[in-house]
């Protein structure tokens, strides 16, 4: 029995020593500082699929998508970027990965090979 008081009189000792300052503090009418929140707190926004936006782009332009670019950036809409042949003519389609909504379709002259 005097072993084990030996033993557990330490532990017991610094745990009460740990606590004492939490509790103190907080008898003291003080707040404890709490972590900072970030200035603005955005909803994440789910984002359509490459696939997804390509069928929104070809039924744009039906063709051979011949290449596709993501675009992220600060401020401004996550767009998906297509690049289509039909006729032989390249097309570039802007699609916002947001909310599937045809942003700029733009014809070029030229005849337009794979990638």
């Amino acid at each position: 029995m005097k072993r084990l008081f030996k033993l557990t009189a330490p532990l017991l000792l610094s745990a009460t020593m740990l606590l004492l300052p939490v509790q103190a503090h907080a008898a003291s009418g003080h707040q404890i500082a709490q972590e900072p929140k970030l200035e603005k707190e955005q909803p994440v926004k789910k984002m359509l699929t490459m696939e997804q936006a390509m069928a929104i782009a070809l039924k744009q332009v039906p063709g051979k998508v011949v290449k596709v670019v993501f675009k992220m950036k600060e401020n401004k809409p996550a767009v998906y970027k297509f690049v289509i042949v039909a006729d032989g003519k390249k097309h570039k389609v802007r699609i916002d990965a947001a909310t599937g909504k045809v942003l700029k379709v733009k014809k070029k002259d030229g005849a337009g090979g794979g990638e």
